[in-house]
């Protein structure tokens, strides 16, 4: 990296002498390094010494995430996720489904997070819910009505005796069906933490919990589909689903995709579905859809 550089490509990291670019003499003997729009600046410290740092941090998380590619392909439990994902956070993690029941978490000292209540919900399995009094901030700064942090969020919390969250839903069939929660003890980890939490969030959806077919932590749609396929989940999982699906007696419906192949219109088609909160899978050539029918019979 010099001071006559070209255009840069985003898929390098690049390392240079920030006088190069800074006019201030203060800048002198320090080092710059680069990637696309963020950059980081190094003093005191060696060239050699800093080059093989920074080989080591890349050689580390890529590692961390070829861990992370062999936990899902095991459909690992949720549990070693978790461990994974301690290595790189700092702040203590939990994910709970919406009911707020804890199904996984990072170790942590009770004591060092803020609050007298966490024993309690540990010993229970559950975690509070987020204070209605709470507000939530988009990484610009800006505010967000309730409920829209599909992507991480921050949350201010009014209580002084409560730790700051970052929030963050896990979908799957785009319905979300848990949350991911870090409790930010170390505020000033914040900027990474919402850039490594979209990258935690989607292995942990890959997760024995999330995709086993007798966890009732899954998508409608999920569900839906492994009944058509002949899977048969216990009796309470079933009521569950009744219950979270809303209705009491319904049928299937199969929508025969007529112009067979064509994936843009069967996607097209169960994304109109799922906007009229209509449980829909495709199934075979087609598209199996579940309908209310207080006057018919149970499918």
């Amino acid at each position: 990296l010099t001071g006559e550089s070209v255009l840069l490509s985003p898929e390098y990291l690049y390392l240079g002498n920030a006088d190069h670019f800074f006019a201030d003499p203060r800048f002198h003997g320090v080092y710059v390094a680069v990637h696309c729009q963020s950059y980081f600046l190094f003093c005191g410290c060696e060239y050699d010494t800093l080059l093989n740092t920074i080989l080591s941090a890349i050689d580390f998380y890529d590692r961390w995430e070829q861990m992370l590619r062999a936990a899902a392909a095991d459909r690992a439990p949720l549990g070693r996720f978790m461990e994974l994902a301690e290595q790189v956070m700092d702040d203590f993690m939990v994910v709970c489904n919406l009911e707020t029941e804890l199904l996984a978490a990072t170790s942590v000292n009770s004591e060092e997070i803020k609050g007298t209540t966490w024993e309690y919900f540990f010993r229970n399995k559950k975690v509070s819910r987020i204070s209605l009094n709470s507000k939530i901030f988009v990484g610009a700064g800006e505010q967000i009505p309730k409920n829209g942090y599909f992507n991480p969020c921050v949350i201010k919390s009014d209580n002084p005796n409560t730790c700051d969250k970052i929030i963050m839903y896990l979908q799957q069939d785009g319905e979300a069906i848990a949350y991911l929660s870090v409790n930010q003890t170390a505020h000033s980890y914040t900027e990474m933490e919402m850039q490594m939490i979209p990258v935690i969030a989607g292995y942990l959806l890959l997760a024995e919990e999330f995709t086993s077919g007798e966890s009732p932590v899954r998508s409608r749609a999920s569900f839906l589909a492994d009944l058509l396929n002949g899977v048969r989940p216990d009796k309470d999982l079933i009521e569950r689903y009744r219950i979270k699906m809303a209705v009491s007696v319904f049928r299937i419906a199969y929508i025969l995709n007529r112009r067979r192949g064509d994936r843009i219109f069967s996607r097209t088609f169960i994304k109109f579905l799922r906007a009229q909160d209509i449980v829909c899978c495709e199934y075979r050539e087609g598209i199996a859809a579940l309908i209310d029918d207080g006057g018919g019979r149970d499918a």
